[in-house]
């Protein structure tokens, strides 16, 4: 409470001062608004009086006024008229007179055509002038009406003679000026009007107005700016705001706003302060309970953590965000944990499936090198024939094994395949054939191994075995270009009994039962895996004619430069 009150009094002074520099701020936007509305005004009254210079030059209305006007000169009149107009969006009626009544007019209506007795009279000793806000009459429907307007009238002179020919006048709509400053000032509490060098009301928000001396040029040439400015005033049985802007041609621009009182302010203020306090008190109970305790238990947590401590806690939480975090952080911890034994015993799996596979690969070898002892003791024994084909299954085992490297060379992969033939035919009677044909550049290209012994043992196993006079194999090997992309097509046809092409593909596609076309399926997915989507294998084949696999693999540059560098 100490520390709280000395800062809410602080806090109060310099809102209070706050408040008074944003009503100054506010004092300032309002005269500048008045600014801009008073030089718009000064802009309508300097084209009116602009228009009335250049009438006194007019040749067309000179012949008018001397009653020597013909058509062409009412029709030039009337197109300069319609120009003005056009360009002044303020303006009611215009026209020029010869000293009694109208004779030549443009504007929204037609007046009356009788001038005004009082404003010929004013003219025999002034030159140009404005008026206050009159009531014109025009003529509507058959019936006379009546228009608010201010109107600015100014002699017509014979340069030649030094005398006066008549004159010219502008009407602007008392209206149209309201409604437009009035579109700039709110209502509520205001009043705004237009007052002339005298101090008459020429333009009110409230008609009543028009045409009184309210008082107030006499209090703002008091002032010492009287060009533009506010000052305090009673308005209503109120404190007030009056701003003025003084136009150019000595009319002034005026708008009034009440003054909201400066104690209620200050009351406003030192009771909010006195709110805050009690809810300043109140939050910091709350956030000390809540929010701080919670996050320095939760601190000294992640400390404990930092130095080592993962062990599982469970820290008191609220069903809060805070409450959220800590729960989120023990959740973490325990996955940690988890993860850290995992990773642990991972490894020792790792290790142990290691050591299983080193185990695993001394076994192929062994079988190597036994089958490799019994050729040379059946060579020995003269019994050529097993000698011949256990050398043959000797080359196999090596190629499979190919010292644990995935692909061989194409030329590798034909004997791999002749040595699987030799072997096979050795145990069927039925006489069959192998012919192999291979592009000389193609021979050194690296394609995964046990591509092409499979398809053969397919064609003689599901092709030709079951045909009573044997058959051929053709194993064909050509470069291929498909797609602008260089391809390896590997072709193993037979002339066998066939068999159901759709049926083969569906098992293929198939993962129901893998036992089904078990090699074409895992040939297709190998090649697909390491040349791409565009490869793999295509099968063709149909009943007592044959069967026709293709195999499409990806050949690079870089491989057939490895190629020609290979010793």
């Amino acid at each position: 409470m100490c520390i709280l009150l000395p800062f809410s009094l602080v806090g109060g002074i310099i809102s209070n001062k706050m408040v008074s520099q944003e009503k100054d701020s506010q004092r300032v936007y309002e005269l500048s608004v008045l600014e801009e509305l008073a030089a718009e005004l000064d802009n309508v009254l300097e084209q009116a009086r602009q228009f009335t210079n250049t009438c006194q030059g007019n040749a067309n209305i000179s012949r008018i006024l001397n009653n020597r006007g013909k058509s062409k000169d009412y029709l030039a009149l009337a197109d300069f008229f319609e120009e003005e107009f056009n360009q002044n969006d303020y303006w009611f009626a215009a026209g020029i007179g010869d000293g009694e009544k109208i004779v030549f007019q443009r504007g929204d209506k037609y007046l009356n055509d009788e001038m005004d007795p009082a404003q010929m009279e004013r003219l025999e000793n002034e030159t140009s002038f404005w008026t206050g806000a009159q009531k014109a009459e025009y003529w509507e429907y058959g019936k006379l009406q009546q228009e608010q307007v201010i109107t600015l009238y100014s002699n017509i002179y014979n340069v030649y003679r030094n005398s006066r020919m008549g004159e010219v006048f502008v009407c602007l709509s008392e209206e149209k000026l309201r409604i437009r400053y009035l579109s700039y000032l709110p209502e509520d509490g205001r009043d705004s009007m237009i007052i002339n060098e005298k101090g008459e009301v020429i333009s009110s928000r409230w008609k009543r107005d028009l045409g009184k001396n309210k008082g107030y040029l006499e209090t703002i040439l008091q002032q010492e700016d009287q060009e533009s400015g506010y000052f305090r005033i009673r308005w209503r049985d109120t404190d007030a705001w009056l701003y003025y802007v003084r136009c150019q041609n000595g009319w002034y621009l005026i708008s009034i706003m009440e003054n909201s009182g400066t104690n209620s302010g200050i009351i406003f203020m030192l009771v909010s302060v006195g709110v805050c306090l009690v809810f300043g008190m109140t939050y910091a109970w709350i956030q000390n309970r809540y929010i701080i305790a919670p996050l320095k238990r939760l601190s000294i947590r992640m400390n404990r953590v930092k130095w080592g401590e993962m062990e599982q806690s469970s820290l008191p939480s609220n069903e809060d965000e805070i409450g959220s975090i800590i729960r989120n952080f023990e959740d973490m911890m325990d996955k940690i944990n988890h993860l850290v034994n995992q990773v642990y015993l991972e490894k020792i799996k790792t290790q142990e499936a290691e050591r299983e596979g080193l185990l695993t690969q001394m076994k192929p070898h062994f079988l190597y090198n036994t089958l490799d002892s019994i050729h040379w003791t059946a060579i020995r024994n003269r019994d050529y024939e097993v000698g011949r084909q256990l050398e043959a299954l000797s080359e196999i085992f090596k190629h499979v094994l190919n010292f644990g490297k995935e692909t061989l060379c194409i030329q590798e992969e034909l004997d791999l395949a002749q040595s699987y033939f030799y072997l096979v035919k050795k145990r069927y009677s039925v006489p069959v054939e192998l012919e192999i044909s291979v592009e000389e550049e193609l021979k050194e290209a690296e394609i995964p191994k046990l591509i092409v012994q499979p398809l053969v043992e397919n064609a003689i196993v599901h092709g030709l075995e079951e045909k009573e006079n044997g058959g051929k194999i053709l194993v064909r090997v050509r470069k291929r270009i498909k797609n602008r992309e260089q391809l390896v097509e590997i072709t193993v046809a037979d002339n066998g009994v066939g068999t159901d092409q759709a049926r083969v593909r569906a098992w293929m596609r198939s993962e129901s039962d893998p036992s089904n076309a078990f090699a074409l399926r895992n040939i297709d997915e190998r090649v697909r895996l390491t040349s791409g989507e565009n490869c793999g294998l295509r099968f063709y084949s149909r009943k007592g004619a044959g069967t026709i696999v293709k195999v499409l693999l990806r050949y690079s540059e870089q491989t057939e430069k490895q190629m020609r560098i290979s010793p």
